[in-house]
């Protein structure tokens, strides 16, 4: 059965004076804070996520530090290879021919400071 048409409608309207007003603006912009603060702490505790953006950091600031230094990566290595090889621990583990401990020593020596290909 179909309902009957109202004879009037009655619109009730809430209004906010001063007061309240100035308290709802301060939830408000308490509600915005929390809704950027929590993405932004969930981020921060994610490892690879930090890794991620610590990492791209890094590198970008530590390119750009050096960039009227060097003329290009290969150049940065090779003055890297110049100063280790110049270091004093560097030249007493050459000496024993990195037979001792970690073989980490030798394959950085064969690998990284090798030829360049």
């Amino acid at each position: 059965m179909p309902r009957a048409k109202p004879d009037e409608v009655i619109i009730h309207r809430i209004e906010l004076g001063s007061w309240e007003r100035d308290h709802l603006s301060a939830v408000f912009a308490t509600q915005a804070a929390k809704n950027i603060a929590e993405p932004a702490i969930a981020l921060i505790s994610d490892v690879s996520a930090m890794s991620l953006i610590l990492g791209l950091g890094a590198g970008w600031w530590g390119f750009n530090w050096v960039k009227g230094e060097y003329a290009d990566t290969i150049e940065m290595i090779d003055d890297f290879r110049t100063q280790l090889q110049a270091s004093p621990q560097y030249q007493e583990a050459a000496e024993r021919g990195f037979q001792q401990g970690s073989p980490l020593p030798d394959f950085i020596d064969r690998w990284i400071f090798g030829k360049i290909v």
